[in-house]
């Protein structure tokens, strides 16, 4: 059983690290560009017009959250309440899904996407490309929702066998419970703490993890090294700036979630371009 210790890495980015082209570590090696609920540093997040503009800026895989109104819809939105991201209030599983439709999630963003509202699961999906990779969080709070194991199972039952899934969640019981229904879909964990020993973890869990879903800034060398090992891929989340997209392309993570997939593709465009001319 491997034993993994974890180097803190809190604190300043070496210089070796912000002043090394990308290109210098990137050869034979790409990782997923995921757009954060959509291009959310460009539209309002969890949305239509993010989730394509995400597309457009060339994203290879979308990020979103998901829970259940009161009549069991599954809807798109990462808060428990839709008072941040709507001119409404209330909690989402007390409101059902034709009330939720009624209130604007986008004129908080700018007055171009007044009239945008949550779209429901179902709505995105039909601008996704079958090969796209999706990321779906599940999302659970402030109790655990029993309605979610059943109604997400069935969903997933209805779609494309060759669709390009993989389902998150920081509520690992949530996921053990939908692997029982559904033991094909890949899982995602996510965690925000630095486990003192994350195979052994792992290890314990009564379903395969696909990958985990890592705040970038606790990941180092060694937990990317000792997850590949094991087969799991490694997923870090949000990453928006520079200097910290350099540092998971750097240790060579598999997928950045951000809010500018833009940003991360130039960064690799310009490292591919510089391989071409050496």
């Amino acid at each position: 059983m491997l034993h993994l210790q974890v180097r803190k890495i809190y604190g300043t980015i070496p210089a070796y690290i912000i002043n090394r082209s990308v290109g210098d570590f990137l050869e034979n090696y790409k990782p997923l560009i995921i757009a954060h609920r959509g291009a959310s540093g460009y539209a309002p997040e969890n949305t239509i017009p993010a989730f394509q503009r995400g597309l457009d800026l060339g994203a290879d895989g979308i990020e979103l959250d998901i829970r259940l109104t009161k009549d069991e819809s599954i809807i798109v939105i990462h808060d428990q309440t839709i008072d941040r991201t709507t001119n409404g209030s209330g909690k989402v599983y007390e409101l059902t899904l034709e009330q939720i439709k009624s209130f604007d999630a986008g004129y908080w963003y700018s007055d171009q996407y007044k009239g945008t509202s949550i779209p429901t699961l179902d709505e995105v999906m039909k601008i996704i490309p079958h090969d796209l990779f999706v990321n779906i969080e599940v999302k659970q709070g402030p109790f655990f929702d029993v309605r979610m194991v059943d109604v997400l199972a069935n969903w997933l039952q209805k779609q494309s066998s060759n669709q390009n899934f993989v389902i998150s969640s920081f509520d690992h019981r949530f996921l053990a419970e939908l692997h029982e229904k559904q033991p094909n879909i890949r899982l995602g964990l996510l965690y925000e703490a630095v486990l003192f020993n994350p195979i052994r973890y792992l290890s314990e869990l009564p379903f395969d993890v696909y990958s985990v879903h890592l705040f970038h800034e606790t990941v180092s060398r060694e937990m990317v090294e000792a997850f590949r090992q094991n087969g799991i891929k490694v997923i870090c989340y949000t990453v928006n700036e520079t200097e910290d997209l350099e540092r998971m392309i750097e240790l060579r993570v598999d997928g950045i979630i951000t809010n500018y997939p833009d940003r991360l593709r130039n960064l690799l465009m310009v490292s591919y371009n510089g391989r071409q001319s050496d």
